[in-house]
């Protein structure tokens, strides 16, 4: 949440499977509140995000699909890093190791 309101960023994208078929979406790039909504409740805020799957291409996904999940959440009050939320728990350098993400499966 900024200043100007929601936002989702796109950081990296998946330029190394490029092919005829799939061409990559623009990485480190601001998507802005286009797939993000934050409503305020009596206990803080609900966060809810809805990409579609042209977000995460080339994934072709179906119930029963498992993905690997790693989330960072920085808590930016216009003023700078405030701090940040990790899922599964942070430990350092977790982000790059798939193994020990959180597993994602789809149910419909």
């Amino acid at each position: 949440l900024t200043p100007e309101g929601p936002e989702v960023f796109r950081w990296q994208t998946p330029y190394e499977e490029a092919s005829p078929e799939f061409t990559p979406p623009q990485g480190n790039r601001s998507l802005g509140d286009t797939y993000l909504s934050v409503t305020p409740w009596e206990k803080g805020l609900v966060y809810d995000l809805a990409l579609p799957w042209s977000e995460l291409a080339p994934i072709a996904p179906g119930i029963g699909t498992r993905m690997g999940l790693y989330i960072i959440l920085f808590n930016n009050d216009g003023n700078g890093l405030v701090d940040t939320l990790h899922w599964p728990r942070p430990i350092e350098g977790m982000w790059l190791i798939p193994r020990k993400w959180g597993v994602l499966t789809l149910t419909r």
